[in-house]
Parts: C-alpha cells; sequence; structure tokens
C-alpha cells in the first residue's frame, strides 16, 4: 500500500451490527508457569490466511488459527456494553445492560484496520483486558492518542483534527521494568498478561512517519468511519422466548436495538 504523505481534500470531523459481520480477532493471556506472555488470536473459521506478523498455531485441537505477539491496529469506532453472566439450571446465561455498575463486566469491541489483512476487523475484549485498551488516561487508546495523535495535531496539514486511525497502534504483552511478560492477578482465582502500547522512547517526527498508515487506508478508514455511525450507538438487548414458543429456562438471545449514548508531510 502507498504510505504516501497526499492529503489533498481530506478532511476528518469527528461526530458532535457485530460489526456488520466483519472477522474478530482477540487478545489471549500467557501462561505464568512458562514465563509467556498474552498475545493476539484469529481463527481460521474467520480468517483463510494471515500476512506477517501473523503466524500459523494450533491451540485447539478442532480449530486451527493464527497468533501475533505484537500487533499494530487502527481504531475506526469502539463501543462497550455492561454484561453480566450467570448459572441456570447449569446452563451459563448472559444477560446485557444498558449501564454498567459493581458485579458486572464491560464487553469491549474495537472496529479496526490491522496489519497482515486487508480488509476491517473486530478487536473483541472483555474485563481487565477491556480496561487495558480503552480506561480514561491509562488504557492503551487514551495513551496513543496523548503520545501520538496529540504530538501529530501540532503539524497535521489535512482538514479538522488527527482521525485516531492516522496513526498504528502497536500493541504487545505488558512488560516488567526487567522486560519480562507481567502476570497480574484478578482476584478471582485467574492470573491475566494484560496487552500494552507497545511504543517505547521519546516521541519523535521519525516515530510519527514510521506508525503513519498511509493515505490509502486513511481514506479507508474515513469511510468506515460514517459507515458505522450507527454501529457504535448500537447496544444488545435481551429477548425472551415466550411460554409457547420454549421452555421455561432459556439463554436469551441477542438482538440489536438503537439507543443514545452517554457516556507534502501530513504533520
Amino acid at each position: 500500500m502507498s504510505n504516501d504523505f497526499n492529503l489533498d481534500g481530506f478532511s476528518f470531523t469527528p461526530d458532535a451490527q457485530e460489526a456488520q459481520g466483519y472477522p474478530r480477532i482477540y487478545w489471549r493471556n500467557g501462561a505464568k508457569q512458562a514465563g509467556q506472555g498474552g498475545f493476539f488470536y484469529a481463527s481460521s473459521r474467520d480468517f483463510a490466511d494471515l500476512g506477517a506478523p501473523w503466524e500459523s498455531v494450533e491451540l485447539y485441537d478442532d480449530e486451527p488459527g493464527f497468533k501475533a505477539s505484537t500487533l499494530k491496529i487502527a481504531v475506526i469506532r469502539k463501543r462497550s456494553q455492561a454484561y453480566s453472566d450467570e448459572l441456570i439450571e447449569g446452563n451459563r446465561v448472559r444477560t446485557w445492560h444498558e449501564h454498567w455498575k459493581l458485579g458486572r463486566q464491560l464487553y469491549t469491541e474495537l472496529l479496526c484496520m490491522m496489519e497482515g489483512y486487508d480488509g476491517l476487523v473486530t478487536l473483541v475484549a472483555k474485563g481487565l483486558t477491556g480496561k487495558a485498551l480503552t480506561a480514561k488516561n491509562i488504557g492503551i487508546l487514551p495513551r496513543h492518542a496523548e503520545l501520538i495523535l496529540k504530538e501529530a495535531q501540532k503539524t497535521w496539514k489535512g482538514a479538522g483534527q488527527v482521525p485516531p486511525w492516522a496513526f498504528w497502534v502497536p500493541i504487545g504483552t505488558k512488560l516488567s521494568a526487567k522486560g519480562k511478560p507481567e502476570f497480574i492477578d484478578t482476584g478471582y482465582g485467574s492470573v491475566i498478561t494484560p496487552p500494552d502500547l507497545a511504543i517505547s522512547g521519546e516521541v519523535s517526527r521519525d516515530t510519527l512517519k514510521s506508525l503513519f498508515v498511509g493515505r490509502e487506508l486513511l481514506d479507508i478508514g474515513l469511510e468506515a468511519y460514517h459507515d458505522h455511525a450507527e454501529w457504535q450507538k448500537t447496544m444488545r438487548g435481551n429477548e425472551e422466548p415466550s411460554a409457547a414458543e420454549a421452555p421455561a429456562v432459556q439463554a436469551p438471545r441477542n438482538t440489536p436495538e438503537s439507543f443514545v449514548s452517554d457516556d507534502d508531510k501530513p504533520f
């Protein structure tokens, strides 16, 4: 893809469906006993093939897939929704909620472009992984905005503000001061290896140049941004079966319903 810096006619102003059927990628936790950090995972059910930095793996007996220890993504839209799980007669039932409160988790989706694939994907995350990605001030995306987008805005030659997908977000497993994967106890009997922003040192003009996605992806992202305005405002609902249609206890089905959210060089 062309990585030229021609921004003639490009203008971005932020607005005042699963992501429409796109394939999904996930962050998988590593193994503490083996000292293995976390990584991105994609199923062969969603992708026939993926380019670098993805590599083929067989983590599950019935499902070949792909993994990437570090990956660059360009985020176009994001959304989160609270949910809770409970066991009813031995079956796990998920209930979606309009608001988060203590005891509920957040299900986060990022509509993005990524290395190794020509097309849009959805990065899906829950709980502490989602928090590592999006939490205010300390999350990967807010930090990327502060370090990269804010710096690029100073000399941005396109109209309007720098769109979030203009610069790659490099993500890898979080490392300790000694360069070893960090393992964090969730407090619920499990350990996670959270993702982290893989940018070290001072951000320079060379850093911006190396992370700029190029004009072609810039335009693809702009079209996708406008096409998915409703997707960002879509919340899952819980549709209960009627007594005549189903047994007394049955897991809710997910049905989207609309809601109003509360919550030469280009630079």
